[in-house]
């Protein structure tokens, strides 16, 4: 327990073996404050020296908490994974997890659960994202680690590295930092604070960051997996996809401005060069899953340094659209959220994709082709840079005008219940009768009969 607070998880150790305290009520004790103490030294450490104690003690707060799992994907590195697998020994910080995943390598490389780390392996190669997936994932069900960090197999971290970026760990932000390069180059490389609206042009840091683990399952909640792990994205490019699937999920990111990390230099290239040769390509399939990326005025998001106030917002319009008539079904819409719920009110597109609207998440790009879903409710419904001229394609934005629609006329439901309803944007029997029992149960709570109300919606809309 360094640099502090070795008394308090002591008198854990204590606690948790049975011990009693009484309190003598007089004082008997002369405490002089040091100005260059621990406890001065211990500033701006609390999620470094709360990660220390819970990891120390599982059974007292939650199994996982404070560990760190470190992913190595491999795929013919075995003469550089020693040394990876070295440097995460070697950190200071006590509660690690490292994890290889061997991506069917050709190489010589053994080892299971043995000397400190564990290995996985894909009976197929499937690729470096597929990899890094496979490690967090085990690394969650296994261990409920709170935070990872993917580590290339040539590459390495300093003995420092969690040690260091783990204080500097805001909500809902990711930590990089400078590099070292080794192998055919030897200098340091200073990377630049991070900038979301730059993101359409370059990658603002490497692979290797430190992150929760909450912000791999946001990105996996958000569009149902983590790292793209397609056949485009095999040669390259698959950190820059997934830092903007981080940043449509509400994630920004920090630089310390340390040399961590050891980046691994090829005069050759390596993966780098076939990146390269196909940047093209893989620029314009990011970008068609990423539509705002392509907007000049770059994207509002969650970190501090662009104002995004906490959260992503999904502010900044992203390509012109002519009219909001004619919108293609491949073209972005913006959705603007007008009420109040504190919850998040997720929705499902054709496509699968995932809403979730909520007071803190007012505006949000959705496609085209589900704007129904918010034909109703609280819901503003935009083009991109609409004309000023059009309506809102069509869709009405409005209350329940005739008792036959409104939710005083559903039977089993009181006055507190459509206010809740009201609230979280559900304002008609068409609305009750469109949702689903999971999602009315989480609104409603579990005292009422919700499977009831729901029949007497689906009945009532069908009588109409």
């Amino acid at each position: 327990m360094n640099p502090s607070w070795e008394d308090y998880e002591f008198w854990l150790n204590c606690a948790e073996h049975g011990a009693k305290w009484r309190h003598v009520d007089q004082t008997l004790f002369v405490y002089h404050p040091n100005p260059s103490g621990r406890g001065v030294e211990a500033r701006d450490q609390e999620r470094l020296l709360r990660g220390k104690l819970e990891g120390f003690h599982p059974e007292t707060y939650e199994v996982g908490r404070g560990v760190v799992a470190v992913i190595i994907p491999l795929y013919k590195q075995e003469q550089w994974v020693g040394e990876a697998i070295q440097s995460v020994k070697d950190q200071i910080y006590p509660h690690v997890k490292i994890i290889v995943v061997d991506d069917a390598s050709p190489g010589d490389f053994s080892g299971t659960d043995h000397d400190g780390y564990e290995v996985l392996r894909h009976d197929i190669n499937r690729g470096l994202s597929a990899a890094r997936n496979t490690g967090i994932r085990y690394a969650i069900g296994r261990y409920n680690a709170q935070y990872f960090v993917c580590l290339d197999a040539d590459d390495r971290l300093r003995p420092e590295y969690i040690e260091q970026t783990i204080p500097w760990l805001d909500p809902k932000e990711y930590v990089y930092t400078d590099l070292q390069f080794i192998g055919d180059a030897s200098h340091t490389f200073q990377l630049s604070e991070f900038d979301c609206s730059k993101l359409s042009r370059r990658q603002q840091h490497p692979s290797t960051f430190l992150a929760p683990t909450r912000m791999w399952q946001d990105v996996v909640q958000e569009r149902g997996f983590g790292y793209d792990k397609g056949m485009t994205l095999r040669v390259g490019y698959e950190d820059l996809e997934f830092t903007l699937a981080c940043v449509e999920s509400g994630w920004g990111a920090r630089r310390l401005a340390e040399y961590l990390f050891e980046y691994r230099y090829h005069n050759d290239g390596s993966m780098r060069t076939r990146a390269q040769e196909s940047a093209s390509k893989l620029v314009e399939y990011i970008h068609s899953k990423h539509l705002w990326v392509k907007s000049p005025k770059g994207v509002q998001m969650a970190c501090k340094s662009c104002g995004g106030g906490g959260r992503y917002t999904g502010s900044t319009r992203a390509a012109s659209t002519p009219g909001l008539g004619t919108v293609p079904g491949g073209e972005p819409l913006v959705v603007t959220y007008t009420g109040n719920a504190g919850g998040v009110l997720t929705k499902q597109g054709k496509k699968g994709r995932v809403y979730r609207p909520s007071k803190y998440n007012r505006e949000f790009f959705i496609d085209a082709v589900d704007a129904s879903l918010f034909a109703r409710g609280p819901y503003v419904v935009q083009a991109v840079n609409p004309d000023p001229q059009a309506d809102n394609l069509g869709l009405e934005i409005s209350r329940p005008s005739n008792g036959t629609s409104s939710l005083q006329t559903l039977p089993g439901l009181g006055k507190a219940s459509i206010q809740k309803l009201t609230a979280a944007g559900i304002l008609t029997v068409q609305d009750v009768a469109e949702s689903s029992k999971e999602t009315l149960q989480s609104i409603l709570g579990r005292r009422l009969n919700v499977r009831r109300v729901l029949e007497n919606a689906r009945h009532a809309v069908g009588s109409y």
